[in-house]
């Protein structure tokens, strides 16, 4: 049996602003072979599309497991940037995510000053000739300035 981790926010809306407080608390149930004493919860934003993932953790908290069953509350401060947004080919999205022993689970969430995040969909009829060969292509090419 693994971890059982929630992450549950206090504010009934996953869309937060820059600058705002993101609060909330992780419970857990850990299995009775668990060995884990501690875990932590992360901010971060990540990239989802084209390419290779990028993460950036904003904060980290760490948490004592001192029960089986527990919780943890957590709070932190969005950072201006970067800002939720979809393309078509690449997204970056924003998550709190905790961590014990080695279960994991992440909560997304909006970090956009309109209320809702940014969608840019590009209508370029040649958009869908673009494969994986030319994205190797121009990882092997230097930019001239």
């Amino acid at each position: 049996m693994t971890n059982e981790l929630t992450i549950r926010f206090e504010q009934s809306s996953n869309v937060f602003r820059p600058k705002a407080e993101v609060r909330g608390v992780c419970q857990w149930k850990c299995s009775e072979n668990s060995k884990a004493d501690s875990g932590a919860l992360y901010l971060l934003w990540y990239t989802d599309g084209v390419g290779t993932q990028d993460i950036g953790i904003v904060a980290s908290q760490e948490f004592k497991v001192n029960s089986r069953i527990g919780e943890s509350r957590f709070s932190f401060t969005l950072p201006e940037s970067p800002l939720s947004i979809s393309t078509s080919i690449i997204s970056v999205l924003w998550a709190v995510e905790a961590v014990i022993g080695k279960d994991s689970t992440r909560v997304p969430f909006v970090n956009s000053p309109w209320g809702k995040e940014i969608v840019m969909l590009y209508e370029d009829e040649h958009a869908e000739d673009f494969s994986e060969e030319d994205e190797e292509s121009l990882d092997d090419n230097e930019f001239q300035g």
